[in-house]
């Protein structure tokens, strides 16, 4: 689904919702819109898929699961928890309960299109940065055996095209799920007739197929007839249902912050991989600009959030606030900084309090030193450098940025040196005590 953005005007948008304590440079965001505006898949795919399966029809191994519920069909990878990322995913369409053009769904609104028979789940923010790092993974929301799976196809799609990758699961009790447009060379390694367990892997989400960006289409059926179609969530408006399918049913609509980012430019959203730019960045140096971005699903017109960026000392170095001024399914806000030049230097913070969750991002404010104002005991040489650099570092490791702010992997100190062979030709900073960082050449 395209990635649609629109930039809010700073001054009508921002003006009167900031405090006085704010030292904002600029200011942008607002909705990312990114439902779609036709078929996960097209009236022929669907024939041919569904005459397909019944060619490779199974028999139900566990009778006895009869009317078992289902899991959430997605799961993300620690490490993206790990940097900031409080969710991964929201809705953009429900099952249609509509007749004809109307649009109906489960809870009686209108987040749905025409016809759709499953429920899409979109990766955000950054889908193509959960989709280039394998973030965000599809699995089996039932046990079952897979009944056929489809896989070579082209999965970088912004308009519907082509036919998607995905595995279709014959789960216990009797009911077929459909897991489609799953990222090219990423299904799961069982076969036909080999049993997978609830939650177990099947791919990784990816736009392959009718799809205008990256997200699990995920589709049920009564039976392998595919006659009765199935809609997990329990409302007013899916008449098939007494009691919810899911094991937890998630809220119609759910306000929160998906992720808190710090950026080395203003982020850009678009589709496919190779015109989405994250920025991300969580190293910055004196002279350099920092955004501050703060991704959303479901935010509700007037809703406020509270912000905060924390020094390395703890106290309070800018608060703001920023009210909402529409009700959005996926929207993101940031503001751009010039941090003080006098520090203090180390781990600052930024934060924001919404809906009464607190969410918290670190990220690292330091100097950058040049060799001549190092003192003897931080002297760092040869540099320009080869293969090895001599320097006085506090640790047994030594921290380590690229010319763009993005940490590598630490260096390993022996006897005052680094190797630095594994390494290509540029410009590098080097930490040679708490705050300082030293400009190193390597020419290889």
């Amino acid at each position: 689904m395209r990635l649609s953005v629109l930039i809010i005007s700073c001054m009508l948008a921002f003006a009167s919702t900031v405090n006085s304590q704010t030292r904002w440079m600029g200011f942008g965001g607002g909705e990312a819109n990114l439902d779609p505006i036709g078929p996960c898949l097209s009236d022929d795919q669907r024939q041919a898929i569904i005459e397909h399966l019944k060619d490779n029809r199974l028999e139900v191994q566990n009778s006895d699961a009869r009317g078992a519920l289902f899991n959430w069909p997605l799961e993300s990878v620690a490490e993206l928890s790990d940097a900031s990322f409080f969710n991964y995913y929201g809705i953009s369409n429900y099952v249609d309960h509509g007749i004809g053009p109307d649009l109906l769904d489960y809870n009686c609104g209108s987040r749905t299109y025409n016809g759709h028979l499953g429920t899409d789940i979109f990766t955000w923010p950054f889908p193509w940065y959960l989709y280039a790092g394998d973030y965000v993974h599809v699995i089996a929301a039932q046990a079952g055996q897979i009944l056929s799976k489809f896989d070579g196809q082209y999965d970088q799609n912004c308009s519907p095209q082509g036919y998607w990758n995905a595995v279709y699961l014959l789960h216990d009790d009797g009911t077929v799920g459909w897991y489609g447009h799953l990222k090219d060379g990423s299904l799961t390694q069982k076969g036909v007739g080999e049993n997978v367990a609830a939650g177990e892997y099947l791919g990784v989400v990816a736009s392959s197929g009718y799809s205008y960006g990256p997200h699990l289409h995920f589709e049920l059926y009564e039976d392998q007839t595919y006659t009765v179609l199935i809609d997990p969530y329990e409302g007013d408006c899916n008449l098939s249902l007494e009691q919810s399918a899911w094991v937890q049913q998630p809220d119609y609509e759910v306000p929160r912050i998906n992720a808190v980012l710090t950026h080395a430019a203003e982020p850009i959203l678009d589709c496919p991989a190779e015109f989405e730019f994250p920025n991300i960045q969580d190293y910055f140096t004196v002279g350099e600009t920092i955004y501050t971005g703060f991704y959303y699903s479901d935010q509700q017109i007037g809703s406020v959030g509270n912000y905060t960026i924390y020094d390395s000392n703890g106290s309070i170095w800018t608060s703001w606030t920023h009210e909402s001024p529409d009700t959005y399914y996926w929207s993101w806000w940031f503001w751009y900084w010039s941090l003080p030049d006098t520090g203090p230097f180390g781990t600052w913070q930024v934060e924001v309090v919404y809906e009464g969750v607190n969410y918290t991002h670190d990220f690292e404010y330091n100097s950058v030193v040049s060799v001549n104002e190092l003192t003897s005991s931080e002297l760092l040489f040869p540099n320009p450098a080869d293969q090895m650099v001599n320097g006085k570092w506090p640790n047994q490791t030594a921290r380590i940025k690229n010319s763009v702010g993005q940490r590598l992997p630490d260096l390993n100190v022996e006897n005052s040196q680094v190797n630095l062979s594994h390494l290509l030709n540029g410009i590098y900073f080097v930490e040679l005590s708490q705050g300082h960082w030293a400009k190193l050449v390597i020419q290889h």
